[in-house]
Formats: C-alpha cells, structure tokens, sequence
C-alpha cells in the first residue's frame, strides 16, 4: 500500500543507492522484528514499513536509470515502492519532454501565423474565405462551420455550438480568426473534460 511521501526531496550528501536500498531492508529487517514478537499494526511496526517504503521508493525516483538494486528484491513491498518511485520518475519526464514538444509546436504555429503561411496551416488564406461567405457559400474550417447569413459571421464549432464573429465580413476579421484557430483557440462552448 502506498504511503504519502515525497520521493522528489533533494538526495542528502550521505544518500545514494545502495544506502537508500540498505535502510530500507533494514526498515524491512526491525519490521519483521515487531512481526515475530505479535506486534504487527502497532506504531512502530507502521513506522518502519513506511520507512522502507519511501526509501525504497526514492531509489525508484532518484535512479530510476539503473536496475532494481539486490538489497530490494525478494520483497513484494520493496519492488512495488521502487517501481512506484521509478514510475513517478517516468511520468515526470513524460510531462515535461511533453511540455518542451507543446512549446516547439506553439512557436512554430506562431512562426506561421506571422507569416501568413496559411497552407502550412492547413488553413485557407483570409481572402479565400472572405471570397467563399460573401458568395454566400458555407464552409468548414478546422473543424468548424462558417457561414455569412443575415448580415453574421456564423461559426458552429466540433461540439455543435455557435458563436459569432460580428457583423462584418472583412479579410482582417477573418485572418484574425484563422490565426486564432491555428493557435487551437475554439469558438463557442467547449465541453470540459
């Protein structure tokens, strides 16, 4: 069972693997201590459970490069924290290499935009879409649904919802629409999940 912990805390100059992986055997070692004389349950029985649990968690975390050390296997509870902390490790690093590759993938859209490079997009340019409204044409636009009627820039997003952009069909109100959906910016309600 996991125990709320910290496994990011800074290593202290005196910890690395193998002494994170020996105090949690021996945590393991004066738990069985309390297992042997009856006492399983009590405060210092939890104490030392939790002990090596976290440290053998913060193995998982801190190194989580290298293989499970000796001192942790053959304890179901020593693998299942090390693999937590590893796990931690992984998600942590999954999140931010996922945050680097959004900020790459937002400058280049904004590259884009300021250039005007609509079909790098996938997006017409403003004044083809100004010229298909003011034929009274419709279209579908990054997954939404324009239309010029009764004097209104309508838009109907993915989810079914309308907004609109005013009243005035111009080439600048719609280059600034397109530049907004190509920074995923969503007209009217979006469901939230």
């Amino acid at each position: 069972m996991p125990y709320v912990h910290d496994y990011t805390s800074a290593l202290r100059p005196d910890e690395w693997i193998f002494s994170l992986a020996l105090d949690a055997r021996v945590a393991v070692a004066r738990m069985w201590l309390y297992v042997t004389s009856g006492d399983v349950g009590c405060d210092a029985f939890d104490g030392f459970r939790h002990e090596a649990w976290v440290n053998a968690g913060r193995v998982g975390y801190h190194f989580a490069d290298e293989p499970i050390p000796v001192l942790l296997q053959g304890d179901c509870e020593l693998e299942d924290a090390w693999a937590f902390g590893r796990a931690e490790r992984q998600r942590e690093r999954d999140e931010a290499a996922l945050e680097v590759a959004r900020a790459a993938i937002s400058a280049e859209k904004e590259r884009l935009v300021a250039a005007r490079d609509w079909a790098a997009l996938k997006l017409p340019t403003p004044d083809e879409l100004h010229e298909t409204l003011a034929s009274g044409k419709s279209t579908h636009v990054d997954g939404h649904y324009v239309v010029f009627r009764d004097g209104v820039i309508w838009i109907t997003n993915p989810y079914g919802h309308d907004d609109t952009l005013g009243n005035d069909l111009t080439v600048e109100i719609l280059e600034e629409f397109l530049a907004e959906l190509a920074r995923g910016h969503e007209y009217g309600a979006v469901p939230i999940c």
